[in-house]
């Protein structure tokens, strides 16, 4: 988009061109002048070239008008100039703070885009976290059900097995103190005083060492059974330490990742922060670009202004210009009808010389009178062209020389003003013609 100004430049130009290509050579002397393609002093030249009366007998007035014009001319083609540049400046402006704010909110808008779809991969990340550490915690207590389970029972195996051995222990001392060199005592609870049943309360050492083979074999037994019990119970406390050091390091990964939860939450925060930041800035900068195109609107009302004063004040320089031509044909027409009257005053003198001659002839004594009263009979045609003239008759002797009035003498057609003489006369129609 251009500025208005340069419009109405090529359409002021064309229309020169156009004016040129006319015949009137006056027409386009006056729009060159008023397009400022030409100067006042060449327009003054031409001027007074085509009526070599007005350079002879223009005022002063004229002049200081014509400079007067020609000034304010230039001032307005001046500030209209710097208007243009301004209106350019900031048409210009314009375009670069509206490609920047484009790409501005462009790069604003994919930093958004950005930040949404990070924000969504990290609420994804967060669920699937949140997912596979409630799944570790409830293997890990299930785990933990069973081995306390297995701990429990095992720990009730081994006490019962402890008491066992216990009490085969205790029966291996009865049996050692009770241990004879030959015979071993029965139980006290059969009867003492019985001789025929001898055998039955002692037994033999070989029947003796037989049953404390069996006891040390049923005790080696229990022996690996303890043994085998206490590497059980060895193995699972080992298990137990290292589900509980399992326990320790997924407590630590809960914290971990409870830690990175809170990262991601104040860093989602933060972004939330920033995207907001963008969101008032984004709001501030289209504010902006309100109040950006308001003021280019405005200016472009007061271009728009600007440009209907220039052309309301060249069609006035154009009106003036034609007033000006109408006055100057004006007073051409007055000037030829000056020219006429001065031919016919000559004319009248003429006559009035033949009339004098004529009436000298026949009377040599009246001859003063009859000349005083033909130079007021011409006096008074030349002030009243419609007014009949007099015929003169010859005076008689008796009769006064008559005088022409003091009051009548040379009146100006536009004021009605008397003067005594025709030169006066004529400067004082040219000024009066000037002011009116």
């Amino acid at each position: 988009r251009q500025p208005l100004l340069n419009n109405n430049h090529n359409g002021n130009v064309g229309q020169t061109t156009n004016a040129s290509a006319t015949p009137s050579k006056q027409n386009s002397l006056a729009s060159s002048f008023i397009m400022g393609e030409i100067n006042g002093d060449v327009l003054k030249t031409s001027v007074y070239s085509q009526f070599p009366s007005i350079s002879m007998q223009a005022s002063a007035g004229d002049v200081l008008k014509l400079q007067n014009l020609l000034t304010d001319y230039m001032q307005l083609k001046t500030t209209l100039e710097k208007v243009n540049n301004t209106m350019q400046l900031f048409y210009k402006n314009s375009l670069e703070w509206k490609e920047k704010m484009n790409t501005m909110e462009s790069h604003y808008k994919q930093q958004l885009n950005d930040c949404q779809n990070q924000i969504e991969a990290l609420r994804s990340e967060n669920i699937k976290l949140k997912k596979s550490i409630e799944e570790q915690v409830e293997q890990t207590k299930a785990v933990d059900l069973a081995r306390q389970k297995d701990r429990d029972d095992m720990i009730k195996t081994i006490s019962e097995k402890s008491s066992l051995v216990e009490n085969m222990r205790a029966q291996i001392v009865k049996l050692e103190q009770q241990n004879l060199a030959s015979y071993e005592f029965l139980p006290k609870n059969r009867p003492e005083k019985t001789e025929s049943n001898f055998d039955e309360m002692y037994i033999t050492r070989n029947e003796h060492e037989s049953i404390v083979k069996a006891l040390k074999r049923e005790q080696s037994e229990l022996l690996a059974a303890n043994l085998e019990i206490k590497d059980m119970e060895k193995q699972y406390i080992d298990e137990l330490n290292c589900l509980k050091v399992n326990l320790t390091a997924a407590e630590e990964l809960i914290q971990q990742n409870r830690a990175e939860i809170a990262t991601l939450q104040a860093s989602d925060r933060t972004k939330q922060n920033r995207i907001e930041e963008l969101e008032r800035s984004n709001k501030s900068l289209n504010d902006e670009s309100v109040l950006q195109n308001e003021r280019i609107i405005l200016l472009e009302q007061q271009n728009e202004v600007h440009r209907k004063d220039f052309e309301m004040e060249r069609e006035s320089r154009q009106t003036a210009m034609g007033e000006k031509q109408q006055i100057l044909q004006d007073l051409r027409a007055l000037q030829k009808r000056n020219q006429e009257l001065l031919e016919e005053r000559q004319k009248l003198v003429d006559n009035y010389e033949r009339r004098v001659s004529q009436v000298s002839s026949i009377s040599g004594a009246s001859s003063t009178q009859a000349l005083v009263a033909a130079a007021a009979a011409a006096q008074s045609y030349i002030n009243n062209p419609q007014r009949p003239i007099r015929e003169l008759t010859p005076p008689s002797p008796t009769s006064q020389p008559v005088k022409p009035p003091a009051s009548e003498g040379f009146k100006c057609p536009v004021c009605n003003k008397a003067f005594k003489s025709l030169s006066v006369l004529q400067s004082h129609v040219n000024d009066c013609i000037d002011r009116n």
